[in-house]
């Protein structure tokens, strides 16, 4: 499902200039040799004809496209919640059938509350993970869609996103590592 959303928003990408440049030079683009052979194929007369299915077609991948990152999405969201539902699980079994001696020495509310939050943290770490393959996907397939149309400007958009992700990356590392230190001390108040 991640590699065909992946493919759709590729397509939609490399069908940009092409939408653009029916509506910029009309001329230019239905003279162009596969425009005709649509034409020819779809058995349409008129230019405004034709207009109106590519458009048609445009807004339908892009509905498309972004109807499938929704899904995505979604089943992202499903996947971790039943890992995380196995876990938790197989986690409370052990809790609950410990020896009666370990009861007595350890407070059985404390370790499941304490299991309940890690395992929430487990859930968002799964579904971060999950997320991110999603995102290298559709980003590797909107690269190679970038490529395809221009490889100058892909070149150059890539060069300058990654000197802006450098930048930033740099300037707040310091203002992470304090937030992250605040957000440890309480995450090991909850627990604890």
């Amino acid at each position: 499902m991640v590699f065909i959303n992946a493919l759709f928003e590729m397509i939609t990408v490399i069908s940009i200039p092409f939408y653009v440049l029916a509506l910029s030079s009309p001329n230019e683009f239905y003279n162009k040799e596969y425009i005709k052979y649509l034409k020819a194929f779809l058995n349409i007369n008129t230019n405004n004809n034709l207009f109106s299915i590519i458009s048609l077609a445009f807004i339908f991948l892009i509905i498309s496209s972004y109807l499938l990152k929704f899904i995505v999405v979604k089943y992202n969201w499903i996947i971790a919640a039943y890992i995380g539902s196995d876990i938790s699980e197989q986690v409370y079994k052990k809790l609950l059938t410990r020896d009666y001696i370990d009861h007595l020495e350890y407070s059985i509310s404390d370790s499941i509350n304490k299991c309940t939050i890690n395992i929430t943290y487990l859930i968002q770490y799964i579904l971060s993970f999950l997320q991110l393959i999603a995102s290298i996907a559709s980003t590797t397939f909107i690269a190679l869609a970038l490529l395809y149309i221009d490889w100058k400007i892909a070149l150059i958009s890539s060069c300058i996103i990654s000197a802006l992700y450098i930048f930033l990356s740099k300037s707040t590392k310091k203002y992470l590592k304090i937030n992250s230190k605040y957000v440890n001390h309480y995450n090991k108040s909850q627990i604890n």
